[in-house]
């Protein structure tokens, strides 16, 4: 089980496209808190590459132009903060919230997620 956090201020989907494919496949969820500490969740085995390239880049910049970074391109597409607040009983957003509610809308998407939710990390 996560513990409890500070609320949400961004979220955003990593999207990477493998060298010489066509197809950006969500890899990573990154959300930034209001006290600007941002968490990644993603595949272990793709935790280091995504931390290397997060360290190189914002995620802001990813999400305006894209990146190249190790021979594979990087983009990011922003998540509406407010349509897990509708969700959320007091209007506040934890990560645990967004987890949960990401991998419920669509597990398939969003598989690498399902380790994160009911003490499964």
């Amino acid at each position: 089980m996560l513990k409890r956090d500070n609320p949400a201020a961004t979220i955003a989907v990593l999207l990477i496209e493998e060298s010489g494919d066509y197809y950006h496949k969500p890899e990573a969820i990154v959300i930034t808190d209001t006290d600007d500490h941002t968490v990644v969740y993603c595949q272990d085995a793709r935790y280091n590459f995504i931390q290397a390239a997060l360290h190189k880049h914002a995620i802001g910049a990813i999400a305006q132009k894209g990146v190249l970074f190790r021979n594979q391109h990087l983009e990011a597409k922003q998540i509406d903060l407010g349509e897990f607040q509708l969700e959320s009983p007091f209007g506040v957003t934890t990560r645990e919230e967004i987890i949960r509610t990401l991998f419920r809308r669509n597990p398939r998407q969003f598989w690498f997620l399902e380790k994160y939710i009911d003490g499964k990390s």
